[in-house]
């Protein structure tokens, strides 16, 4: 009997995933995958880059409109994106997301990064509350 198809058990509890054992055998060879980030254009801190650090360690910048592509451990991270403010920021803007690997089938992870204007935070400069807010969409590949 010849089986080209495996059953995983993910780490939430009652889901599974089926995959082929060759795409399986090529994810758990891998000692690194692929990590797109791509920020969507924005007038919330257009002219301030955002920190992309991963497990508490900086990989690289990102400006509105633009994209990093970085290498990652395959092990479970967490992603965190701030804004690089200055001295006059009294509220930061920044979001977390954890990666998980195991979801991936190709080894690739595309991470959206959508920052969104928080109208009180605009019309006191920041002074009261941060002058926007950020949304991380992650899709495993």
């Amino acid at each position: 009997m010849r089986y080209d198809k495996a059953t995983i058990l993910l780490p939430i509890a009652n889901a599974s995933a089926s995959y082929n054992l060759s795409d399986l055998y090529k994810f758990v060879l891998m000692e690194t995958i692929q990590l797109n980030i791509t920020r969507e254009k924005s007038f919330v801190g257009v002219a301030m880059p955002y920190r992309i650090i991963i497990n508490g360690e900086e990989v690289g910048k990102v400006r509105s409109g633009g994209t990093l592509s970085v290498e990652i451990p395959n092990v479970n991270s967490t992603l965190e994106v701030s804004m690089v403010g200055n001295a006059t920021t009294f509220h930061p803007i920044r979001a977390y997301e954890d990666l998980v690997p195991q979801y991936c089938k190709k080894g690739i992870i595309n991470c959206v990064i959508k920052t969104k204007a928080n109208v009180l935070g605009v019309l006191t400069s920041g002074i009261f509350q941060a002058v926007g807010r950020l949304e991380l969409y992650v899709n495993y590949i």
